[in-house]
């Protein structure tokens, strides 16, 4: 008998206001549940796009990327008194070297203006 079951979760999507809506209110919960002294509990929303595009919608990963990202924020602390918040460096640090910040003049066909390819 096996102590847990195992449930298929689908990615969470992103195509509709609805769905954005839903995503918003999971990052509003981790958020809760992260209790950082500084950070205001909708930090997170600021940052729903890229958290989306870099978990591609999975809890696991988005717990993962939140994680690491809050270990980042309290490890480079400069003082002890420093403000405790997540910014934007801590979630593409969390997320890797192979996190891909999105940059203004890209466009979706994976070319940048002026024709030269995206890695």
């Amino acid at each position: 008998m096996a102590r847990g079951e195992i449930l298929p979760l689908r990615p969470f999507s992103y195509a509709s206001d609805t769905d954005r809506d839903r995503w918003a209110a999971l990052l509003l919960r981790f958020s809760e549940e992260m209790h950082l002294v500084d950070g205001e509990p909708d930090r997170l929303l600021e940052f729903a796009d890229p958290l989306h595009a870099l978990t591609a919608g999975r809890i696991g990963n988005l717990r993962r990327v939140l994680s690491r990202a809050l270990s980042v924020a309290i490890d480079e602390k400069p003082t002890p008194d420093a403000p405790e918040v997540i910014v934007e460096e801590h979630i593409f640090r969390a997320a890797g070297a192979g996190a891909v910040r999105p940059q203004a003049g890209r466009k979706k066909g994976g070319r940048k203006k002026g024709g030269s390819a995206v890695a």
